[in-house]
């Protein structure tokens, strides 16, 4: 089973700057130095956070809420 970040097991974050290039977002807390970063778990419950690879712009990537799949059969 996979337990670190599901979003990046399956697909490859980007998004689009002003002048239409695009750049790769990398999860953060993947710096070497960063010794908070190393634990994933920290944060789950408010997201996870990617970093653009050009402009350093963060992109916070939340999954749905506990209770979504209960209103969707609601729905």
């Amino acid at each position: 089973m996979y337990y670190g970040n599901p979003a990046a097991a399956l697909f490859q974050i980007e998004h689009q700057h002003s002048d239409g290039t695009w750049s790769t977002l990398v999860p953060a807390g993947t710096d070497a130095h960063d010794a908070a970063g190393s634990d994933p778990e920290r944060e789950w419950d408010r997201g996870h956070v990617y970093i653009c690879t050009t402009c350093e712009e963060r992109v916070r990537v939340i999954g749905p809420a506990p209770d979504a799949a209960e209103r969707m059969q609601a729905g």
